[in-house]
C-alpha cells in the first residue's frame, strides 16, 4: 500500500507530466510522438516521457537558438524568449517547467524505493525469525528485482535534473552572448546615425 507521501508525489508527477505534455503538444510536437507519450504515461512509464519530452524540447529550442532574429531580451527581468508560430516563448518558464517535473519525478521515485526497501527488509527480517508468516524466497527476490529497477529509475531521474540544469546553462550563455551581439548592433548602429 502506497503512503500518503507517495500518492500526493505521484499527484504531482502526473500533474507536472501533463503540463510537459500539454506544452509540447502546443509548439507542435508531431501527434505520432505525443501519441506516444500519452501512451507511456498511460503505462505509467514517467521516467520514460520525461526522457522523451526533454529530447524534443531540447531539439525544438534549438531550432530557435539558430535564428537568433527571433529572440527578444528583457534586461530588467533577464529573462529571455523567442517567437514561435506567433507565440511569445519565455525560455525560463520552459526550463523551470522540466526542471519541476524532473524533481516530482525524482521525489516519487525516492518514495517509491524507501517503501519498497522497507518492504524486502520487512520479508527478508520475518524469514529470518520466522515469526508472522514465512516469505517465500520467490516474494523476496520479486522484491529485490523491483527494488533494483527502482534504484535505476530514482538514477534515471536525478540524471534527468542534471541534465536539465545543464541545458538551462547552455541556454543562459547563448542568451548572454546574443545579448552582446544585439548591444553592440545596437551600439554600432547608433553611431551610424
Amino acid at each position: 500500500m502506497k503512503t500518503v507521501e507517495c500518492k500526493k508525489s505521484l499527484h504531482a508527477v502526473v500533474g507536472s507530466l501533463e503540463a510537459v505534455l500539454n506544452f509540447l503538444e502546443v509548439q507542435g510536437v508531431d501527434r505520432i510522438r505525443m501519441r506516444g507519450l500519452r501512451r507511456s504515461m498511460d503505462r505509467k512509464d514517467y521516467t520514460g516521457v520525461m526522457d522523451l519530452a526533454q529530447e524534443y524540447v531540447e531539439q525544438m529550442d534549438w531550432s530557435y537558438l539558430l535564428s537568433a532574429s527571433s529572440m527578444t531580451v528583457s534586461p530588467a527581468t533577464t529573462s529571455f524568449s523567442y517567437s514561435s508560430f506567433g507565440r511569445e516563448i519565455n525560455v525560463n518558464a520552459i526550463v523551470h517547467l522540466f526542471e519541476s517535473a524532473w524533481e516530482c519525478l525524482c521525489q516519487y521515485m525516492n518514495g517509491l524505493y524507501s517503501e519498497v526497501f522497507k518492504s524486502c527488509h520487512t520479508l527478508r527480517k520475518d524469514r529470518s525469525t520466522l515469526h508472522r508468516r514465512s516469505a517465500s524466497q520467490a516474494e523476496i527476490k520479486r522484491g529485490m528485482e523491483l527494488l533494483t529497477d527502482l534504484a535505476e529509475r530514482c538514477t534515471c531521474s536525478r540524471k534527468g535534473i542534471i541534465l536539465v540544469r545543464i541545458w538551462e546553462k547552455r541556454l543562459l550563455s547563448h542568451q548572454r552572448k546574443l545579448s552582446s551581439e544585439g548591444a553592440a548592433n545596437a551600439e554600432r548602429s547608433e553611431r551610424r546615425d
